[in-house]
């Protein structure tokens, strides 16, 4: 059975119990009563009367409509794996100082609270005491994006000594910026030792692509002594989530008798069906992890970019219970309303990117 038919299975029996347990026996029905007749008057009598009094209870349908402004809260993300260790590149031989260990560069990226629009349609009917509720709830649909890191640029060097001989007769370098080991934006993974050993490249003829392999221990040749760790770096990461709620309630109402100041009170049981859904996606590019082999001027962007898309929606289906209290005064109606379902939340994942282009 699909998830929707399994909903509306669960709906329509939560429906069936409420409405045979109300008093009357299949009087009180969701779109109507039995013994009950309007007058559906299009232009009604005006009504003369005191605005100081108390008004009476209002029997017939209904239709509501409320434009909201939500807070949508969630927890600031880590990106990257919280268990992965690293250490800084150990690029020169002889160095004084210890290499430094590296941790995940966004430890506390979006989402930030934010407030939303959406939007709530009620209708139904009251007769007497008794009545039924319909609720949709459409959004809030709130979105962040967060970007980190910088653009691509182009550092010249007028000397560099690599081979550490200091005798200023290593070529000029004009050395592509970001490069594999330097990029600004440290995301950790998982990784088995020695997965990421490889040799120093620097762009060696200013075309915006690494190619010429530097000899670490400067004994004249490239072998296992001059492989270097890499750290998963990048340049440009874009965090971007983007977070959509709606549903729909259907719940038999009994009002209470006004009190004797005027206000009302109503009880409301039945069903709801909510839907959460959350969309977090990743895109990061420059760093180890991308293709940097390709030039600047005929690359895809997307040829140069990580990414990964993790989506995840979480059906609640079950019953609800809320109470409503308001009170009008002349033109003005005060009121404040609760809900609570206890809901059996159905999740789905769905995880698609990219990495090591």
């Amino acid at each position: 059975m699909s998830l929707s038919s399994r909903v509306c299975y669960f709906l329509t029996a939560l429906l069936a119990m409420a409405a045979g347990g109300t008093a009357g026996a299949q009087v009180w029905q969701p779109f109507g009563t039995i013994d009950y007749t309007h007058d559906l008057q299009p232009f009604a009598p005006f009504e003369i009367r005191n605005f100081s009094d108390q008004p009476g209870q209002r029997n017939g349908y209904f239709f509501s409509w409320d434009a909201m402004y939500w807070a949508m809260t969630g927890e600031r993300n880590l990106i990257g794996s919280p268990n992965a260790q690293a250490y800084a590149m150990n690029l020169w031989p002889g160095t004084p100082f210890e290499r430094p260990q590296v941790f995940n560069g966004l430890e506390d990226s979006a989402p930030n609270a934010k407030f939303a629009n959406g939007l709530r349609y009620e209708f139904g009917y009251n007769v007497d005491h008794h009545g039924w509720l319909v609720s949709i709830l459409d959004g809030p649909k709130a979105s962040e994006i967060e970007e980190y890191g910088f653009a691509d640029e182009i550092f010249e060097h007028e000397w560099i000594d690599y081979d550490g001989n200091e005798d200023e007769e290593d070529p000029e370098i004009v050395t592509f910026h970001p490069h594999p080991n330097s990029g600004r934006v440290t995301i950790l993974f998982e990784m088995p030792p020695g997965y990421l050993d490889g040799f120093f490249f620097i762009d060696s003829d200013g075309d915006g692509s690494v190619d010429t392999p530097v000899d670490i221990n400067g004994d004249g040749l490239l072998t296992y002594d001059d492989l270097v760790s890499y750290l998963t770096t990048y340049d440009m990461v874009k965090v971007s989530n983007w977070t959509e709620m709606d549903g729909v309630e259907l719940m038999k109402t009994y009002r209470f008798k006004p009190t004797h100041r005027g206000s009302m009170v109503e009880f409301y049981y039945g069903a709801r069906y909510l839907r959460f859904r959350d969309d977090f996606r990743v895109d990061a590019s420059g760093g180890i992890l991308t293709d940097l082999n390709l030039p600047l001027a005929t690359a895809d962007y997307d040829d140069r970019t990580d990414y990964w898309n993790t989506i995840i929606d979480n059906h609640i289906v079950g019953p609800q219970v809320g109470l409503k209290w308001y009170h009008q005064k002349g033109r003005w109606t005060i009121n404040t309303q609760g809900r609570f379902t206890f809901g059996y939340n159905i999740q789905d994942h769905d995880q698609t990117g990219r990495l090591g282009t």
